[in-house]
């Protein structure tokens, strides 16, 4: 993903940034770098200790971590 956003923000820069198209593409990729970095830490480090405290979440939690391991297949 780095070193995507890196090529992404080169061409940007080569083509120019004062274009309002080329900066609002290097916005939304950002957020969605973001976004999609944030969902990689709660999947793969909060979900699994959640799950493994027990209680009533557990099933809730177990089931939402099959779900998203069957999406991420799926792609």
């Amino acid at each position: 993903m780095i070193a995507a956003a890196y090529g992404l923000f080169h061409m940007a820069l080569r083509r120019g940034m004062d274009l309002p198209a080329v900066l609002a593409g290097c916005v939304f990729y950002g957020v969605a770098l973001v976004a999609n970095l944030g969902a990689t830490v709660v999947n793969g480090f909060v979900l699994p200790q959640l799950a493994d405290a027990g209680g009533d979440l557990t099933s809730l939690l177990r089931s939402a971590q099959a779900i998203d391991q069957s999406i991420k297949r799926s792609r």
